[in-house]
């Protein structure tokens, strides 16, 4: 600095230092990441090599050196780690779902001639000696793809076959959207013939004034459970407020301590156990199955395969048009500190193992390396899809034996995770302050398989039964057992929500008999209480709720609720991993950025649903051979 050199003032002063606030969990020193790749240029023209940021890992544990020393460091060593420094596996690699309280980081900018297992070894001598008498012990960790150079961009073979895709998707777009704006401008005779046509209805197929028009259709049809719309949107987003939560606990933070105070509010067990989410899809979604299939039954147009089909060309074009973008180009939508573990290992992931997405097996094969981590419940939707009928048809065929089948069903499912998490001495909740190991056995054995989640779907499947039985009906519930059922939703959703409270203390022992029932009976409990509030609002006893749930304004949002829950992790990852410097966390800033991130998921979705989902969706049903094709 004193010489004047520019270009080594850089890289000094992009180096991290010692930050303020360790004890706040402010424990992740960054640095200036582009400042240190900016001094590229003037290294390579005056000593011939390039600038590199690398990110280095410290682990601070302490050693008894007779001094008494080792207590009071172990107590500062937890302040600053949440107490999670012996529970958290700081060399796991792409994990999303953990949080990252204990990995101490260093940002140092040097040449880059020197490589990662240089600097590891030089950073541990100078480590052990700079504390070999002070009771603690220092280990350093470099990995290589820690380290970044500035470098041009390199599309691969994947890359450019994904981007000359979406090339084609714009020009079919273009030209689609031309040729309906000239059908629309003939003669009024001519334009019904034209849009009704097999074939123009193929060519229009991807029309942004055609496609908008459907997105913004408010019609609601008569025979359509009307609350579902709001249910699933609404739903949506706590599954993005969820996901939210994840990703940010892996952000480097200022006040990394604020996570452990949210965990002792108890106002905020609705952001710690949020995983509820899901199974109000599950319900969702055999409500909707169950009832869908009793009308084509009496209709006599049920067919299994046709079915699945249909579901599985529902599902995987926009699916599969993410898991591309995850795959090749996302990995170039950004850069940053922690741009590595954040999205490129992801992407990683999605280039290994995108076929068991396709066929939709990736919730129980290497489901810990997830092409894009909401992507287990694909799977486990369409398993259950499948099985619905094993359960609806002797429903439909002979109630008692249906209703029966579905009673033990019922039992079966909520057994299972109960089994599971007894025999296995498995948490029956994972939260932020559990250890890594526990949260990976967790999701890996209870939460992602479809054996453990059958509850809420079965109990979906008895409820759309019995929407479908009082289709054209006007039941009469006293005023008294419909505020008792109110009444009762309502304790059991904050029974479930709150009753958590416990088990999601740092201080908790474990006990394994309030794992099994909290695991075993949680997801049906809550899955009970939505059914009522859908039942009620069905038939007319859900008051002011039914109105606002039935409000026209979901539909549309209804309509790319799917699109949002496909887009919604790419956004919040891309986010998260372009972070240049810690951030200071509480609730303001957090729900800022939710609604950013809702936001730039809503345009994104929209753009999805009307340039790829709808048209695929449209052609779809065009080309499947239906028997009844003017139903």
């Amino acid at each position: 600095m004193i010489s004047g050199d520019y270009d080594k003032c850089v890289v000094l002063d992009s180096s991290g230092s010692i930050p303020s606030g360790i004890l706040e969990g402010n424990i992740r020193s960054l640095g200036n990441y582009d400042e240190c790749l900016s001094a590229t240029a003037g290294y390579e023209k005056s000593l011939g090599f390039t600038s590199q940021y690398c990110l280095t890992m410290l682990r601070l544990n302490t050693v008894d050196k007779g001094s008494g020393s080792k207590v009071a460091l172990d107590r500062l060593l937890d302040m600053m780690t949440l107490g999670r420094r012996h529970r958290e596996w700081n060399n796991h690699k792409g994990l999303s779902y953990l949080p990252e309280c204990s990995r101490f980081e260093m940002a140092l900018c040097l040449p880059s001639s020197c490589s990662a297992n240089d600097l590891e070894a030089t950073l541990g001598r100078l480590a052990q000696e700079a504390t070999k008498d002070t009771g603690l012990h220092v280990e350093v960790n470099v990995e290589e793809t820690a380290c970044q150079v500035s470098s041009q961009m390199k599309l691969r073979k994947g890359d450019l076959f994904f981007l000359s895709a979406m090339i084609f998707l714009v020009v079919l777009t273009a030209a689609s959207s031309t040729y309906h704006l000239i059908q629309t401008r003939k003669p009024k005779d001519k334009i019904i013939t034209a849009v009704e046509g097999t074939s123009n209805k193929l060519l229009t197929a991807f029309s942004l004034p055609n496609n908008f028009r459907k997105l913004f259709n408010f019609y609601v049809p008569e025979e359509t459970i009307k609350n579902i719309d709001s249910i699933r949107f609404l739903s949506t987003l706590w599954v993005m407020f969820s996901h939210k939560s994840f990703s940010a606990m892996q952000e480097p933070w200022m006040n990394k301590v604020f996570l452990s105070e949210t965990v002792k509010d108890i106002s905020k067990m609705a952001f710690h156990n949020s995983m509820l989410d899901v199974d109000t899809f599950f319900l969702l979604g055999g409500v909707v199955r169950s009832y869908t299939m009793l009308n084509q039954l009496d209709h006599k147009e049920f067919g299994y395969f046709t079915g699945f089909v249909q579901r599985y060309l529902r599902l995987t074009p926009p699916y599969a048009l993410m898991i591309g973008f995850f795959s090749t180009v996302v990995v170039y939508c950004g850069s940053g500190p922690i741009w590595y573990r954040g999205v490129v290992v992801q992407s990683d992931w999605c280039r290994e193992n995108w076929f068991l997405n396709l066929l939709y097996v990736n919730n129980y094969i290497d489901n810990q390396r997830l092409c894009m981590l909401q992507s287990w419940y694909l799977s486990a939707d369409i398993h259950l899809f499948l099985l619905a009928p094993v359960l609806v048809y002797p429903l439909w065929r002979c109630r008692k034996i249906g209703i029966l089948l579905t009673v033990i069903a019922l039992i079966i499912s909520i057994i299972l995770p109960a089994a599971t998490i007894y025999f296995n001495k498995y948490v029956g909740l994972a939260s932020s302050l559990i250890s890594d190991g526990d949260a990976i056995n967790f999701t890996k054995y209870v939460y992602y398989p479809t054996h453990q989640r059958m509850s809420p779907y079965f109990l979906g499947l008895g409820l759309g039964y019995v929407l479908h039985c009082l289709r054209n009906q006007n039941i009469n519930i006293k005023k008294s057992v419909c505020i008792l059922g109110w009444v009762t939703s309502l304790l059991i959703q904050t029974a479930v929500i709150f009753g958590a409270y416990r088990l999601i203390q740092a201080d908790y022992k474990y006990n394994v008999v309030e794992a099994t029932l909290y695991g075993g009976l949680h997801r049906f409990a809550w899955a009970l209480s939505v059914a009522w509030l859908v039942f009620a609002c069905a038939k007319g006893y859900g008051g002011f709720i039914n109105t606002l749930l039935s409000a026209r304004v979901f539909r549309p949002l209804s309509r790319i609720s799917y699109s949002m829950y496909l887009t919604h992790i790419a956004v919040m990852f891309m986010s998260s991993a372009r972070l240049r410097t810690p951030k200071y966390m509480d609730e303001y800033y957090m729900m800022h950025e939710f609604l950013g991130d809702i936001i730039i998921t809503i345009v994104v979705s929209m753009i999805l649903h009307v340039c790829f989902e709808l048209p695929l969706l449209t052609i779809s049903k065009l080309l499947i051979t239906r028997r009844h094709p003017n139903k």
